[in-house]
């Protein structure tokens, strides 16, 4: 636990309870498990509070169910002693103690910014109590999501008065919603907001980083969709948020010059952009011993969705002939089964003949697909033809 008055620090140990104090305290940091019983404090200058304490998972199977709402009871009353606050943070153990405790929870008039742990079930449900009891909240934030989905807004209405609190009607302007899973209860939450919050103006979401990209795009969708209902609010998104779903909707997809970093990192492109439909190497490879490996190592088990599906067409700008770039343009050629072309130019540092070999390599490795066309740029054309007749004039020429 971390204590801090004006000018001052204190800390206490793990496990010890504040003692009573006599310094006007602005901040308390308590983060420890719930003793039995808390002495007298004095919270009445407090600004800011961030509670994360609850029973153990040990105190909770070895006490009787009458001490483990001793436990919660305890919280209540700490939490209530906080009531001054203009800031407050509670963790999940801690909103779970209070919901268990069943204790009237204080009126926090001050209380301008609510942050809020992992919400489970007991969170949904005391949801309503802290918004009624808050009556000039300003700012609302989930700052780890929602655990519970199932039946859970039902909880939040249920524990609901027959208005809409204070704060959500007239006096909150900022929502935040970290790690959303884009689950039918967080919608109904989402909606209930946008409905009743008639001063909001800014709604921010994250994702949760185990949401498929799929899902990503949809959640974002609907819940741009859900903006509509609303004059005043904006929805907004992190930056990753932002970067996944114009990932996930992105069609055609340009590369510089790709070193061995971009060799291993050409699979996770691939599978970020499922709906791809176009790829260009616009700058050839700088690099490329072991590279192709560095390519595989980096592969899913499975063939990407846009290389199987999607993509149509494929540009090799600045080819070179070389090994690791004929490995990659076979496993494209077997792995795309809607691919229709396939382009190259070649580097202008090429000689003509190695030009000449990597063409016909080229076209002898188009016979592995029944729909793609490999074709060449103008120039690579009239450098094969150029040293063809090359070859027929010096071989037309008399011999000495």
């Amino acid at each position: 636990m971390e204590i801090k008055p004006p000018g001052h620090e204190f800390k206490s140990s793990l496990g010890q309870s504040p003692g009573r104090s006599t310094v006007a305290l602005e901040t308390i940091f308590y983060n420890d498990y719930a003793p039995i019983y808390y002495p007298l404090i004095n919270f009445s200058s407090l600004l800011k509070a961030h509670i994360d304490i609850g029973p153990s998972e040990e105190q909770l199977e070895e006490e009787e169910e009458d001490e483990t709402s001793q436990y919660g009871q305890n919280v209540s009353k700490l939490v209530a002693a906080c009531s001054n606050v203009g800031f407050m943070y509670l963790s999940n153990s801690s909103v779970s103690a209070i919901s268990c405790a069943h204790l009237r929870v204080p009126t926090f008039y001050n209380l301008t910014e609510l942050f809020l742990g992992d919400i489970n079930g007991h969170g949904w449900a005391l949801l309503p109590h802290l918004l009624e009891s808050a009556p000039n909240l300003e700012i609302l934030a989930f700052m780890e999501g929602f655990s519970e989905y199932t039946g859970c807004y039902a909880k939040f209405q249920n524990s609901l008065q027959h208005c809409v609190p204070t704060c959500v009607s007239s006096r909150i302007r900022d929502i935040f919603f970290e790690e959303f899973n884009g689950e039918g209860d967080e919608f109904d939450l989402v909606e209930y907001f946008l409905k009743t919050g008639q001063v909001m103006t800014k709604m921010e979401f994250s994702f949760s980083s185990s949401l498929p990209l799929e899902k990503q795009y949809s959640t974002w969708t609907k819940l741009l969709l859900m903006q509509k209902g609303t004059k005043t609010c904006r929805v907004e998104f992190r930056k990753e948020v932002t970067v996944n779903v114009v990932t996930f909707c992105l069609l055609e997809l340009f590369l510089g010059d790709i070193n061995g970093h971009g060799w291993a990192l050409l699979p996770h492109l691939l599978e970020s952009a499922p709906n791809l439909e176009i790829l260009a190497f616009m700058e050839g490879f700088s690099e490329y011993t072991g590279c192709y490996a560095k390519f595989q190592n980096s592969l899913q088990h499975c063939v990407p969705t846009c290389v199987s599906s999607r993509i149509r067409d494929i540009f090799f700008e600045e080819f070179n002939g070389e090994g690791d770039e004929f490995d990659l343009v076979e496993y494209f050629l077997k792995t795309g089964q809607v691919m229709t072309k396939m382009e190259f130019s070649f580097s202008s540092s090429l000689p003509l003949e190695k030009q000449y070999s990597t063409w016909t390599k080229l076209l002898l490795m188009q016979k592995g697909t029944k729909t793609c066309r490999v074709e060449f740029r103008k120039e690579v054309t009239v450098n094969v033809v150029t040293f063809c007749l090359l070859g027929d004039e010096n071989e037309s020429q008399p011999r000495d």
